[in-house]
């Protein structure tokens, strides 16, 4: 299934869920019918019916997030993402997954350069409002807050929410999830403590981190940069910033990237 159909379910969820209904439940009610099935079998699978129908139909729009972040992940290109995310605010702005959509829509602006817009709309988010929201969603919620505030030199508030962001997962026990969240764990540790003038120990972090996309590798190849930078090993921060700046010049850390490579020109 492509993007425009889960895009077509996710604008149009109610004529969808009508639709599938209609077809899916008939269809069963027929070859039921058919075998003469007691009423109370016909009835529990017609209701099952309408119970995925509603499912699948509420899930369409986190597939397009999910393809959107695919984009990011794969070709470092954050539009498809701040589309999907703006669209499903419009549509969705009281759901139960509006924090989803704000942190998605936040990420695609930071990556463009808009930290300050991206801070914006994560403060307007009060993650613990929403009932069942699981450990890893805070996790990454609060670890790309600290990111935003640390590129806006808020310090602090960065290493507030760095440590909320470790607390969180502190609270996961799926090594699967954890495993999820490792690249970005370590690169915010790496972060952390070049904040605080530690470039050896931002090394030491960096340096256990394994890119498993093309995003993750210009992340990667920028963090090195900037700590081979901080540690004045011009030929090596040259390297990996040079390899950082071939990605799509759109993005914010390619600019700074470039930026550096002039400086150490």
């Amino acid at each position: 299934m492509n993007a425009s159909f889960y895009r077509f379910v996710s604008r149009h969820r109610l004529l969808c869920n009508l639709l599938f209904d209609l077809f899916l439940c008939g269809i069963c009610t027929y070859m039921l019918a058919s075998i003469q099935a007691a009423p109370w079998v016909i009835i529990a699978v017609v209701l099952f019916m309408i119970l995925c129908t509603y499912c699948f139909c509420e899930s369409a729009s986190n597939q397009l997030l999910a393809i959107a972040g695919k984009a990011l992940n794969e070709r470092c290109d954050p539009l498809p993402l701040l589309h999907e995310a703006e669209e499903g605010l419009k549509h969705r702005r009281e759901s139960s997954t509006t924090h989803v959509y704000l942190i998605d829509y936040a990420l695609a602006l930071s990556e463009l350069g808009d930290h300050a817009r991206a801070y914006e709309v994560m403060s307007e988010i009060n993650i613990d409002k929403f009932a069942g929201t699981l450990p890893t969603v805070k996790a990454i919620y609060y670890n790309n807050l600290a990111y935003y505030c640390h590129v806006l030199n808020k310090y602090e508030s960065a290493d507030l929410y760095h440590k909320k962001a470790l607390q969180m997962l502190e609270s996961i026990k799926n090594p699967k999830q954890l495993k999820q969240l490792e690249y970005s764990l370590l690169s915010s540790q790496a972060e952390e403590r070049l904040r605080h003038d530690d470039p050896d120990g931002a090394m030491a972090f960096a340096a256990r981190l394994s890119p498993s996309c093309a995003h993750q590798d210009l992340s990667t190849a920028f963090l090195l940069g900037q700590i081979y930078f901080a540690q004045k090993d011009f030929e090596n921060a040259k390297k990996h910033l040079t390899r950082a700046a071939s990605y799509p010049p759109s993005l914010y850390v390619v600019q700074q990237a470039k930026n550096m490579l002039e400086e150490i020109a």
